[in-house]
């Protein structure tokens, strides 16, 4: 999954890199509650806060928690951690929350990719705007995501049934 993670970093730096050459040179880049822009930035540093925030941000979230917890004494905070951290089941739970982690990361560059495409289509119009029904339905969309995820770590680590 951690390769996935990183391919799919890799098309969507490639999507905001490729897109972002055909924004104008002063790209709106905040929104207000209207969906009208009210904040500008000169198009390299949206792209590179773009490919900052869509790439290394999913990336670092995804592969460095799971390269923390393989280090011996390290913290982990998760439910019924004394029965999950167990010397026996130890290996498979590191292994289970490094998994968790990767498809949080994936969720979040999904997110992010689709927010830039939206800024995207608001800077083709004139005066700039940004669908705000579009944008709430994309958070609902991720929220509801975010939602299932956190119940099926909540579920995966629950104390068997005896």
């Amino acid at each position: 999954m951690r390769i996935a993670l990183l391919v799919l970093a890799l098309c969507a730096g490639a999507y905001v890199w490729i897109s972002g050459a055909a924004l104008p040179n002063m790209v709106a880049s905040h929104f207000g509650p209207s969906g009208y822009a009210n904040g500008f930035m000169a198009r390299a540093s949206y792209v590179h806060f773009m490919l900052a925030l869509v790439v290394a941000l999913p990336v670092t979230l995804g592969l460095l928690p799971g390269l923390l917890l393989g280090l011996p004494g390290i913290r982990i905070n998760l439910p019924n951690r004394d029965y999950w951290l167990a010397p026996p089941r130890r290996g498979a739970t590191i292994a289970a929350l490094q998994l968790q982690l990767t498809g949080f990361a994936i969720l979040l560059l999904f997110f992010l990719t689709y927010v830039h495409w939206l800024t995207v289509r608001a800077n083709k119009m004139t005066p700039p705007a940004l669908p705000s029904d579009w944008f709430i339905g994309g958070l609902v969309a991720f929220i509801i995501s975010l939602a299932v995820w956190l119940g099926a770590m909540m579920w995966r680590f629950r104390l068997p049934a005896e």
